[in-house]
C-alpha cells in the first residue's frame, strides 16, 4: 500500500510541474505576441540606451528610411536591434572610420545588404 502512496505523490508532483511549465510558456507567448524572442531581448537592451551598435545622431541619416532586411523583423533599420541590424550598423561605423563620406557609406551599405525603403 505504501508503494501506491509514493506513486500518487510522484504523479501529483509531475502534474504540478507540467502545470507550472504550461503557465510559464503561455504567459511568455501572450506577452511576446508578434515579436521574436531574440528581437524582444535585444529591444530591452536597446531601450535602456546601452546598445553599442547605435549610430551617432549625425550618422543616423545614412540608414534613414531603410527597412531591416532580416527575415525575423519588419522594423525600420534604425529602430531594429536584431543581429543583422547590428551587423549593418557596425559596417556603417567601419566605413565611416575609413574616411568614406556619408553618401558613399549609404550607397555601399544599400548595395551590400540589398536594403529597401
Amino acid at each position: 500500500m505504501s508503494n501506491q502512496s509514493g506513486t500518487g505523490q510522484v504523479s501529483s508532483a509531475l502534474l504540478l510541474l507540467v502545470g507550472l511549465l504550461a503557465g510559464f510558456i503561455g504567459g511568455y507567448a501572450i506577452s511576446h505576441r508578434g515579436a521574436s524572442p531574440a528581437a524582444s531581448a535585444l529591444d530591452a537592451v536597446a531601450t535602456a540606451g546601452n546598445c553599442p551598435y547605435e549610430l551617432a545622431p549625425a550618422d543616423r541619416d545614412i540608414l534613414e528610411g531603410f527597412k531591416c532586411p532580416a527575415v525575423i523583423c519588419s522594423d525600420l533599420l534604425l529602430d531594429c536591434h536584431c543581429e543583422v541590424a547590428h551587423q549593418i550598423k557596425q559596417t556603417v561605423k567601419q566605413l565611416l572610420s575609413e574616411g568614406k563620406s556619408p553618401e558613399e557609406v549609404r550607397s555601399e551599405v544599400r548595395a551590400q545588404y540589398n536594403l529597401k525603403t
